[in-house]
């Protein structure tokens, strides 16, 4: 069988390590190549083959509807498999990418195993690989690290214990699993994907890159909450908080990683219910 060939598009390199991560441990065989944005994903694309591409909305230069515009054009490349990242609340952009021939689109934030799946039934309906041979490529023992199978990534490093959440007992444990994730909206509308350290009603402790910026402390935010109920029905909670507390994971000033600790403000009423069930699940 030939070795399968992805291209991963998306101008934050944290969020490419992560899916990075993701795949090669799913399934090592792969060969996962990358872009930072849709101009460089462009050049590459009209030099190699692809099996699957998997891209970005938001990047520079040339953003993921325009990128697979230009895809669809290209005769040998019209039935390349495209799966289209996208952030929550953007549904309009998910009609305009299916009309432009998208094949898939996956919503950030998303788990390890939404992200595997989506591309193995790409490579399977596609006929780049068969279920059995999906099966055999992928390791006996495939590594747990909770929630979030890449977090292995971001929690090598010890933590500080000065790291626990305020009205916790117990400190945040340097190999404690992650618990989740989720996004952090921006007053100036920039999104920061990040990774559940700790969470309960008043608080929650998250991990993030540092790459484009951190908000600075007593910051207003808005976190973006995702979990599944026990019909595995999508259930979202958009709250407000401030930044309560700021250290970078490493006492070097070349770390790329933060910790934020996030003090939820009062739950509107209308996201208690969704609040309540999501604080339950990722406990």
């Amino acid at each position: 069988m030939k070795t399968l060939r992805l291209l991963v598009i998306d101008d934050a390199k944290f969020m490419r390590d992560l899916v990075i991560k993701t795949i090669r441990t799913s399934y090592p065989e792969m060969l996962v190549e990358e872009a930072a944005d849709g101009r460089k994903a462009q050049a590459m694309l009209a030099k190699n083959t692809y099996d699957l591409v998997l891209c970005d909305w938001e990047m520079p230069e040339m953003n993921g509807l325009e990128l697979l515009t230009w895809l669809r054009e290209q005769e040998s490349y019209h039935e390349l498999p495209f799966i289209m990242v996208t952030s929550l609340g953007e549904k309009d952009n998910v009609i305009q990418a299916v009309q432009a021939g998208v094949n898939d689109y996956i919503s950030k934030p998303f788990s390890s195993d939404q992200l595997v799946t989506k591309i193995s039934r790409q490579l399977i309906k596609h006929g780049s690989v068969t279920k059995e041979d999906l099966q055999r490529m992928a390791p006996k023992e495939r590594i747990q690290s909770g929630g979030f199978d890449s977090a292995s990534l971001l929690t090598a490093n010890k933590v500080s214990p000065t790291a626990n959440v305020v009205n916790s007992n117990r400190r945040a444990h340097p190999q404690s699993r992650i618990k989740g994730k989720a996004l952090v909206a921006l007053n100036i509308g920039r999104k920061l994907e990040v990774l559940i350290r700790e969470i309960n009603t008043t608080e929650c402790l998250v991990i993030s890159s540092t790459e484009g910026g951190l908000p600075g402390l007593s910051e207003d935010v808005r976190v973006i909450l995702v979990a599944t109920d026990s019909q595995n029905h999508p259930i979202q909670a958009q709250v407000g908080a401030f930044v309560n507390m700021l250290q970078l994971m490493e006492k070097n000033i070349d770390c790329n990683r933060a910790l934020l600790r996030l003090q939820f403000h009062e739950i509107p009423p209308e996201q208690h219910s969704a609040f309540q069930q999501i604080i339950a699940r990722l406990r």
